[in-house]
């Protein structure tokens, strides 16, 4: 009797220890994490292009549409990195090209690129404050540099709380959550530095 409670102990303690290797596991992870091999292509991509850090790619279409290209916010914002209509024919512009209908924003590589474009252009006009650059890219470049000059948010990811739009609040944290959570799944994986 006392052998067969040992037995089940070391099975016991056995098969938890393999539960919690399983858990830290980068595998697992992913999954709940993904970087999507359909899209990594055209995010790294355009991450070199336009010189912005592709997990920061991933985490803002992870927010956005959790990888859903068909995507269609309440408000009318399309497709994986949920553009804005106007501003996805402003960035077409900038791009040198029309878009010819605004299904068009459903297309994943078209999307990933314009949502690529405009993220470098904020970075452009805010430096490489992240909290910032993903308050601009949810509540507007006009309104986020209103709250910076008039000193509303100071532009600390510590000070997030200071952002007057609660949802710009909400996606600025989760952002920057899944953010850090892809640095930690694809570089130490990779062995790669993060940027």
């Amino acid at each position: 009797m006392a052998f067969k409670r040992i037995r089940f102990l070391l099975i016991f303690i056995l098969l938890l220890y393999l539960v919690c290797r399983l858990l830290v596991s980068p595998r697992v992870d992913r999954f709940f994490y993904p970087y999507p091999a359909p899209y990594r292509e055209y995010i790294e991509e355009y991450g070199e292009k336009y010189q912005v850090d592709p997990l920061f790619i991933a985490a803002v279409v992870q927010s956005e549409s959790s990888f859903d290209p068909e995507a269609v916010s309440s408000r009318g914002a399309q497709g994986l990195m949920q553009l804005m209509p106007a501003t996805a024919e402003w960035v077409a512009g900038m791009l040198g090209f029309n878009l010819q209908g605004r299904e068009e924003l459903f297309e994943p590589r078209l999307n990933i690129e314009i949502g690529t474009w405009y993220l470098s252009s904020l970075r452009q006009q805010f430096g490489d404050n992240k909290a910032v650059i993903l308050a601009a890219y949810n509540g507007g470049r006009t309104e986020t540099a209103r709250w910076l000059e008039q000193d509303i948010w100071d532009g600390r990811e510590s000070s997030i709380e200071q952002i007057p739009f609660a949802e710009t609040r909400h996606y600025v944290r989760r952002t920057l959550a899944a953010y850090r959570r892809y640095h930690q799944i694809y570089r130490r994986t990779t062995g790669s530095k993060e940027e």
